[in-house]
């Protein structure tokens, strides 16, 4: 079961970084600034990950999207019940 979360969060970061590797270029190249060859980005994974935060505290507006994730929930609050 770990192994797998592991999996997940290993391709997330993956998948993260080409993404952001993508913009980099697209951006430098649409600013005509010189980008690496093809012959050079073949050698650049993103497999990094010092940039990502796996030990910090995750802040998430649940009361944002509460109606979407307990349905029943404003009702409740509303009757007083807890």
């Amino acid at each position: 079961m770990i192994s797998g979360a592991l999996t997940l969060l290993t391709n997330a970061v993956i998948a993260y970084n080409t993404w952001k590797l993508h913009q980099v270029l697209e951006r430098s190249r649409e600013a005509g600034r010189p980008a690496p060859s093809d012959e050079i980005l073949a050698h650049i994974a993103p497999i990094a990950f010092r940039h990502i935060n796996f030990q910090g505290i995750y802040r998430f507006p649940l009361e944002r999207y509460l109606d979407r994730l307990l349905p029943s929930f404003p009702q409740r609050v509303a009757a007083g019940a807890k």
